[in-house]
């Protein structure tokens, strides 16, 4: 987000640059005139051309003809609205009164506002590193109290904050300004306490080693002071101690007898040699002393002549009258820094202080003369001009943690660094070419700076090998600079007047130079003044660092770590990375650009000096340099997203490391697009109308467009392409299948048409294993299966916590997952392709439809949205990014997907004669199957496809030509093509027992009380039909719920709660049965005829129990009579199943059921499952074998057989057999191989539900279905 108030900086900045900054204004600041170059630089100049004396400039009086000279005066002056001038003579921005933060480094921002302690009273307590200040209680830090600067509003920091603080362990304290100092220090010229103390009462303040014979000066004896050499021995004495008298000093045969070449001085101990100023004694002889070799001599460069030495400065500086320092010419530095949540500039001459731009984590800043760069913790690189306008991202892809960077001002190639993708790497200024320079051998990079006119660069990596490394710009030539007592090197940077290199260490809290030869390594600051330094800059005569502990930025001298201060301080924000700016600076680098006439296609980098050439051309990561070392050839094409809306495609180029590209694609034969895919073997673009209700392709590199199909489709949910088989598959809601075209004949046929009343809304394709998954959507909730990609092999994968009900899919092979997103929860979920696994990976701001992945990122855009959202798979908690996308999409939605490698044609059998199938080649794991268009029938050979003449006479003839086993007519699902074999099936549906409700369709009989429950039980969802009915009164022979439901009129009163509000168990005590019924000892009514019919009718079986029921029930001679009197089918007999309800009919039994397996496979049923030939023989044994049979506890002579024990169904009267079996619940079955547990019902439903296919088990199969259909026969039978 840009700075808000924006209106007054280009203003602000542009005086800035014309008075105290820039000696080289961008025109784009210019506006109080001063373009020339005609005036004297202590004169201003008009706009119109006139030069004025500065006294001129804002005095109220117009003097020159256009005014300018009366133009922005209110910063000029410090004045409001815009801007305030403190105390001390700081002047800041008019927004920073009252903010809380010490702006003005006097608290003079912050005196007389009235919620000033509002700012401070946000915590209760400070933590350990903070001072928490008396008066308001806000928290400092903790280096800031005791510093002789009040920092708190009611300056406690100085007082309470200095109570047992400071110990200077032999050193010297400062009493007014509360620090140490070293011993050294004291008498030595420089103010180091800043008040003066250090050199008060010292007699000569000369420091102690310049206290010397070379230099004309005598040191006293107890070293309490310093004196010039001629005033030895002249009778005064001038040490305290005498010990510049006496002795010696007045036999003036001494100096005769010295022979001194030039001068003698007689001193207390005899005569010395000395000579003239600049030269030293060497045995008899004056020798030049060669001042330049001695550190810090002069600022910049140093010239040594006999006898003395000159300091001379670089262009765009002068001398000081020190005669040392060299200081700019024209303006001052400017100060970049960045916080937590802006960029702020800061003038260090004027001070004044004033905001860029609003950040979101900003650590390195750099600034060219135009442009201010940053890197944030958003992974991005971002430019913007110095007034915080023209906000551009400039590298959005390739970045995790880019740290620093530096600017070519020759090139404008920006360097940085990245310690989490562990390089270092360069862009052009518009980010759209970017390459690694550095990969290898770099652990945790952190600072980078340039020698641009030589050609180099260093950087500091504070990992396992803690070091500063140089290279050249262009990445050749890489050394390691220094090795040795490093730990956390941190900021560095170039004093380029001085050919010294400078940095930090966090660890070791020092900061240290070195000549850029790698020589004269020395120390400049130690742990005395220093918490934890990040970065660190270079100007005129001072060293700036910022310091995370203090939230400060701080200065000393380059050379002697003296006078350290503090410069500008944050209450709340961490100051992390800083720059210091002026023009001068370019005269540094002053190089005819040698990339001007290089002529490289795409990067040109600068070399090192003792190249041949000044230049190298480089490649961004998509392409590789040919042999002429000038051109950039295109290499392997990196993947892209492919966004529609309407009839326009535009493709979004993500990159491994640069800015994005956008391409727009308008399709003139496309009514509006519906949904997307990508071929990857033939590149092009897969897109279904969906006004016009057509499938087209699309070149991307011609933009032609061809028709692929069009006719019977309906509303095309999601398509994929399987570029093995070269089949494109695509799910219609409305037509309710998923269907095939193949994109080599373009012959389509139908592969799955019934989903037993879902619908499916999309589709994706795992080629590489075979599987394709498909989300579904219907009455019973929303869930994703698993099919082999020829329709086969169905699992369940997903079933529970989806809201949907729109789902849509992606796999990404690259991690072998399945991703999708749900728009009901928002939520992006992740799993592995067998269903064991399930992850939340992203949940969205917004409402998500559509999502696509690439190799190492997941896309999606959202409902009403033009933003492309996207994020990495690979991370646990990744940081979620956006792109703007300029589309105008209203209340539609976006669609989206990737645009990939394209894959080999020979790379799977399928590509070679089309796998040997005359039409589909299908993928299925590990193998390949062919399939046939619609109205062609399948050959024995399993490859060749024909119209079949005729069906035989246990066939079913669909009416597009397929022949179905007549036994999957009216089984309830669509087998034909066009699902006519489940058409006019009335006479298939089967009759219901009482208490129960036939499906529309006679699919199957559910409770009545599962009707209208809200809950779809048949898969037509009939049971749900006409509800409203139901809601003024219940069916006959059914009771009405207060809460809504209808309920079986015998359980009204039988002593179980069976209405959801226990209704049906209210005023029981008055209830009478009627003359027609039987009463239940429980107080349940059933009819009388239901009394000794051998089904329990009552809940407590009372109608089963009694005399009358033993007199009147007989059984028929194939019916065998249960212990309670009932009669049960002999066929149900030891069948593993209490059929008789008292188990009486399971006891004393062999666990050989069946003779052999023959006998239940022999059994034949009808298409309801009736069975319709009994002559099944039973064997009673009584003993249970040890190791291969299981005895129930409850049925001592009831015996299992083994296989029986875990197998997801209770054979014992207790359950025993299923106890003890697994971690999934009572409802659930334990897969065998990855214990996965999945529901009951799916045992033996010819769907491999737990991979390892140990559901459908062929022996246990056997036996679970034994009981099913022994138990279906009792029941059909009864309501016969």
């Amino acid at each position: 987000m840009v700075w808000t108030d924006i209106n007054f900086l280009p203003q602000i900045l542009g005086i800035l640059c014309i008075f105290v900054i820039l000696g080289d204004c961008n025109e784009e600041y210019d506006i109080s005139g001063h373009h020339g170059q005609g005036c004297h630089p202590n004169l201003f100049e008009c706009v119109s051309g006139e030069c004025l004396d500065l006294k001129y400039h804002c005095d109220g009086i117009e003097q020159c003809k256009d005014k300018s000279d009366e133009e922005n005066c209110d910063f000029f002056n410090c004045i409001g609205p815009n801007w305030f001038k403190c105390k001390t003579g700081r002047c800041i921005k008019q927004t920073f009164l009252c903010d809380g933060n010490d702006d003005c480094n006097d608290f003079s921002d912050e005196n007389n506002c009235p919620d000033i302690y509002e700012h401070f009273m946000e915590v209760s307590d400070c933590p350990p590193s903070k001072f928490k200040c008396v008066k308001d209680g806000s928290c400092i830090p903790e280096n800031w109290a005791c510093d002789g600067h009040a920092n708190c509003i009611d300056g406690s920091d100085e007082v309470e904050g200095c109570m047992g603080k400071v110990h200077c362990n032999g050193n010297i304290f400062c009493n007014n300004t509360h620090h140490c100092i070293e011993k050294d220090f004291l008498c030595d010229g420089v103010d180091d306490c800043g008040d003066g103390e250090d050199e008060r009462n010292c007699f000569n303040n000369v420091a102690l080693n310049d206290c010397t014979i070379e230099n004309h000066k005598f040191q006293c004896k107890d070293k309490s002071h310093c004196i010039d050499l001629d005033k030895v021995c002249d009778h005064t004495p001038d040490c305290f101690d005498l010990s510049d008298e006496n002795g010696k000093c007045y036999d003036i045969n001494q100096c005769v007898l010295a022979k001194c070449p030039n001068n003698c001085s007689l001193t207390p101990t005899g005569p010395v040699c000395f000579c003239p100023y600049g030269s030293k004694l060497v045995g008899e002889n004056c020798i030049d002393i060669d001042e330049c070799l001695e550190f810090g001599k002069c600022d910049q460069h140093c010239l040594n002549i006999k006898n003395g030495y000159n300091c001379f400065c670089e262009p765009g500086y002068e001398l000081a009258s020190d005669g040392h320092t060299c200081i700019v010419e024209d303006g001052e530095g400017l100060l970049l820094f960045t916080t937590q949540n802006q960029i702020f500039g800061f003038t260090l001459k004027s001070e004044t202080y004033f905001p860029i731009s609003h950040v979101n984590r900003a650590i390195g800043v750099a600034y060219d003369g135009q442009y201010v760069y940053w890197t944030n913790t958003v992974n991005t690189i971002v430019r913007s001009l110095k007034n915080g306008s023209d906000l551009t991202v400039v590298v959005d892809s390739g970045l995790l943690l880019p740290e620093d960077l530096a600017i070519d001002l020759i090139t404008k190639n920006i360097y940085f660094t990245d310690s989490i993708q562990q390089h270092i790497g360069v862009c052009s200024n518009d980010g759209f070419s970017c390459t690694i320079l550095h990969n290898k051998d770099i652990d945790k990079p952190r600072g980078i700076c340039l020698q641009i006119k030589e050609g180099l660069m260093y950087w500091t990596d504070w990992g396992a090998r803690p070091l500063i490394a140089r290279s050249g710009m262009d990445g050749s030539d890489v050394t390691d600079f220094v090795t040795t007592n490093l730990d956390w090197p941190n900021g560095i940077t170039i004093d380029y007047g001085n050919d010294r290199l400078y940095w930090v260490d966090a660890k070791q809290l020092v900061i240290e130079s070195i000549k850029l030869d790698g020589s004269d390594r020395r120390m400049v600051l130690d742990k005395a003044a220093l918490k934890h330094p990040f970065s660190v800059a270079v100007f005129e005569d001072s060293l700036y660092w910022s310091d995370l502990e203090g939230n400060e930025i701080q200065a000393c001298n380059k050379f002697t770590g003296k006078n350290v201060r503090s410069i500008v301080r944050q209450t709340k924000n961490l100051i992390y990375g800083i720059h210091v700016y002026h023009d001068s600076i370019k005269h540094s680098h002053s190089l005819e650009n040698p990339c001007k006439y290089a002529g490289c296609t795409d990067m040109c980098l600068l070399a090192p000096v003792s190249r041949p050439l000044r230049y190298t051309c480089a490649c961004p990561e998509d392409k590789f340099l040919a042999a002429n070392g000038h051109q950039c050839n295109s290499g392997k094409r990196f993947p892209s997203i492919m966004v529609g809306i309407g009839n326009t495609l535009i493709q979004v180029e993500p990159k491994k490391l640069g800015k994005m590209r956008f391409h727009e694609h308008v399709l003139s034969e496309v009514e509006k697009i519906g949904a997307l895919a990508y071929d990857e073997l033939t590149g092009n673009i897969i897109i279904s109308d969906s006004a016009a209700k057509k499938f087209f392709s699309v070149d991307l590199n011609t933009g032609y467009s061809t028709h692929l199909l069009s006719g019977d489709i309906g509303k095309v949910e999601g398509i994929d392409v399987d570029p093995l088989g070269h089949n494109m598959y695509w799910v219609d809601s409305e037509r309710l299948t998923v269907e095939i075209i193949s994109l080599k004949s373009l012959e389509r046929t139908v592969l799955l048409r019934d989903f037993g009343g879902d619908s499916p809304v999309d589709i994706a394709l795992a080629p590489n294993k075979g599987f394709m998954f498909i989300a579904l959507s219907g009455p019973r909730g929303t869930h994703i299966d698993r099919f082999y990609m020829n329709g086969h092999n169905r699992v369940h994968l997903v079933d529970s916590d989806l809201i949907g009900p729109a789902i849509n899919l992606a796999y990404n092979k690259y991690a072998d997952k399945l991703f999708w997103v749900d728009s009901g929860s928002g939520l992006i979920e992740r799993g592995d392709i067998d269903g064991l696994e399930r992850y939340s990976f992203i949940k969205s701001y917004n409402t998500p439809k559509l999502l696509t992945t690439l190799e190492n990122g997941i896309f999606w855009v959202s409902y009403g949205i033009p933003t492309l959202e996207y994020a990495n798979i690979f991370e646990e908690n990744p940081a979620l990014k956006e792109i703007a996308l300029n589309a105008k999409i209203g209340s539609d939605y976006l669609r989206i997907t990737a645009v990939k490698d394209r894959i080999a044609a020979a790379s799977h059998r399928c590509q070679t004669n089309n796998g040997g199938c005359s039409h589909f080649c299908l993928i299925i794991p590990n193998d390949n199957v062919c399939g046939c268009p619609n109205g062609l029938s399948l050959q024995t050979d399993g490859l060749t496809c024909e119209k079949p003449m005729q069906c035989s006479t246990r066939q079913f003839h669909c009416k597009t030509g397929e022949c179905i086993p007549d036994s999957l007519r009216c089984d309830y699902k669509n087998d034909c093509p066009e699902g006519d074999d489940e058409l006019h099936c009335a006479h298939y549906s089967i009759q219901c027992p009482k208490g129960q409700f036939s499906c529309l369709n006679g699919e199957k009989c559910v409770d009545d009380q599962e009707k209208c429950n809200g809950h779809a039980v048949c898969y037509d969802g009939s049971d749900e039909h006409n509800c409203h009915l139901l809601n003024m009164s219940c069916y006959q022979g059914n009771f009405k719920c207060r809460s809504g439901e209808c309920i079986p009129s015998r359980f009204k009163c039988d002593g179980s709660q069976d209405c959801n509000d226990a209704s049906d168990e209210n005023g029981c005590e008055k209830v009478t049965c009627g003359s027609n019924e039987f009463r239940c000892i429980n107080g349940g009514c059933i009819p009388s005829s239901w009394e000794c019919d051998g089904e329990f009718d009552c809940k407590d079986g009372s109608d089963e129990a009694n005399s009358k029921c033993e007199s009147k029930k007989t059984c028929s001679p194939s019916s065998f009579r249960c212990d309670n009197g009932g009669c049960v089918e002999s066929i149900l007999r030891c069948n593993g199943a209490d059929d008789c309800g008292d188990s009486s009919d399971e006891s004393v039994c062999s666990s050989q059921y069946f003779n052999n397996d023959d006998d239940f496979d022999n059994l034949n049923t009808d298409i309801a499952g009736h069975i319709i030939d009994d002559s099944v023989t039973l064997e009673v044994i009584h003993n249970c074998k040890e190791k291969s049979e299981f005895k129930c506890e409850s049925q001592p002579e009831k015996c299992l057989p083994i296989e029986a024990k875990c197998n997801g169904t209770s054979e014992c009267l207790r359950g025993e057999d299923e106890t003890n079996c697994s971690g999934c619940s009572n409802d659930e079955f334990e897969c065998v191989e990855n214990k996965r547990c999945i529901l009951r019902e799916w045992i033996c439903d010819n769907t491999n539900d737990c991979i390892d296919n140990s559901d459908e088990d062929p022996f246990m199969c056997k036996y679970h279905n034994k009981t099913l259909l022994t138990k279906l026969k009792g029941k059909i039978n009864d309501s016969i």
